[in-house]
Parts: structure tokens; sequence; C-alpha cells
């Protein structure tokens, strides 16, 4: 239980920090903005490590965990994320969240497969359930966007479906990975491997100009928003997966747009209408299965 539980709560690291950082995108290239949120979620990891004596676990890594947790990253963070950034440009949240948010779906086979993990009724039911309350509430809040219309709609589906496949593949990968490592040494180590690269790839392109068009406002909100969805997010996200099943936490780790979709009611005023209510209590249902 307390698996599936942290898995919730750090979709709702998640949403806030998708809310506080996602108005940056306007001015800064999805990349940029993944490497500018990077940096206070590897410090605040940093401490963390050290101060809970996991940084001994250095000592314990060799070549193959090494690149395995490389290329997890890699596929799941740094293309994955970069990618769903993409699609919220080019094609608008209320068809990029279904889209790549339906992760789950491809993390069941491929649990399945490499993971060995047993497929339940709840657990097939539970996910089905939660993904389309994802789509319910994402369309609940189109406001007639003219996206499709844009000569980069189809750029921004595939970029979102890959998104979903990326994260798919990262979540079953962590959790093989966990075998060797300690959650928290794991949730510090692949930022430190990633935010180099990201960092040289920012710094030696145009990328680099889009950073100095952020405001000190946007600035200081994509730094806080990586801090909670990066830093805590991912923590307790990597905590929870080693306690229970691939297929489980991350369904139940695909709540995140439910939790953007009731803080923009709350904080933004969004109206409530039958679609938010639905979806919300679809995602109950799902929640309860997969944690029943």
């Amino acid at each position: 239980m307390l698996g599936e539980l942290l898995s919730l709560s750090a979709a709702f690291c998640w949403a806030i920090g998708a809310s506080m950082y996602k108005v940056s995108l306007e001015r800064v290239n999805p990349i940029g903005l993944n490497f500018v949120r990077s940096i206070p979620a590897t410090a605040l990891l940093f401490l963390i490590t050290v101060s809970m004596g996991k940084a001994d676990a250095f000592a314990m890594l060799d070549e193959r965990i090494t690149v395995y947790v490389l290329g997890a990253s890699l596929i799941a963070w740094a293309i994955g994320d970069s990618l769903y950034f993409a699609g919220l440009k080019f094609i608008g949240v209320s068809r990029t969240v279904p889209l790549s948010y339906s992760y789950p779906l491809f993390i069941l086979p491929l649990s399945l497969w490499l993971l060995h993990e047993p497929l339940t009724y709840n657990t097939l039911m539970g996910s089905l359930a939660i993904i389309l309350s994802i789509w319910l509430i994402s369309r609940s809040f189109d406001h007639g966007s003219d996206a499709a219309r844009s000569d980069k709609y189809w750029l921004g589906v595939i970029s979102a479906l890959l998104a979903a496949i990326c994260w798919a593949i990262g979540v079953v990968a962590f959790k093989y990975i966990m075998l060797f490592l300690d959650p928290i040494f794991l949730a510090f180590l692949r930022l430190l491997i990633i935010i180099p690269i990201l960092g040289l790839v920012t710094m030696t392109t145009r990328i680099r100009k889009t950073i100095f068009r952020l405001s000190r406002r946007e600035l200081a909100l994509a730094l806080i928003g990586g801090t909670i969805a990066l830093g805590l997010g991912d923590l307790i996200y990597l905590i929870g997966l080693d306690l229970t099943q691939a297929n489980i936490a991350g369904a139940l780790a695909a709540t995140t747009p439910i939790f953007s979709g009731v803080i923009a009611i709350i904080v933004l005023g969004e109206k409530v209408n039958l679609k938010v209510v639905l979806g919300i209590i679809l995602v109950t249902l799902g929640a309860g299965l997969l944690m029943g």
C-alpha cells in the first residue's frame, strides 16, 4: 500500500511542478527548460543522498549498471520529457496529455515480458479507467485551440506518442535497475549522469539564447517547479516503484493530469463540468482497483 500511495504523491508533485514551469515554454526551448529545471533538483537530491548516507553506493557501481542508468535516463527523462514538451508546444495540452499519459498501456506488455509481473483484471481495468479519466479531463480544458490546423500538428502527435513509449520503457528499466541500486541513490545518480549532457547540448547550440529570454519570474518558477517535480516527485516515485509493481506504480503516477485539473479549478478558477466530474470518478475507481 505504501508504494501505491507514494506513486500517487509523486503524481501530485509533478502536477504542482508542471503548473509552475509550463509558463516558461512560451520563451524557452524544451531541452533548455529540461536543463534549467534539473539544476535545483540535482542539488536537492545531492543533499538528501549525502545526509542519508547513500553516497557510499558509488563504490558499488560497475560499468553495466552505469550504462543501464544512462540509457534509461536518456530515454525516459532527457528524450521522453523533451518530446512531451514539444507536444505541448505543437498541439497543446488537451491533445498532448491524453496521448502521452497513455504510457501505462505500454508498461503492461513490457512489465509482463521483461519483469514477469502478473497482469490481473484489477491492473488492466484500473489502468484503462485512469487513462479514460485523463482523456475526459484534458478535453474539458480545451478552449478551442487551433493547434489541429497547424502545419506541425502531426509532429506534435508523434512527439506525444513517442514520449509515452519512452516513459514506459523508463519505468520498466528503473524497476529492474533497483534490483541493484537503492532508489534514493538512483534518483540522484540519474540526474547526475544526464544533466551534463543536457547542459552541453543547451550551451553549445542556439538553445542557450532561449534561456536568456526568461524573465526573473519565469526563471524562478522553472527552478521551483523543477525542485518539486524532478527533485521531490521523482524521489518518492522511485521509492514507490521499488515497493510495488511497475504496471501499478506507472498507472497511479499517470494521474498527474487529474491533479493538474484540480489545481486549475482551485487556483485558476476553472469551471467544473460534467467531463471533470466523470474523470474524477473514473480515476478514483481506477486507483481503487489498483490499490485493492
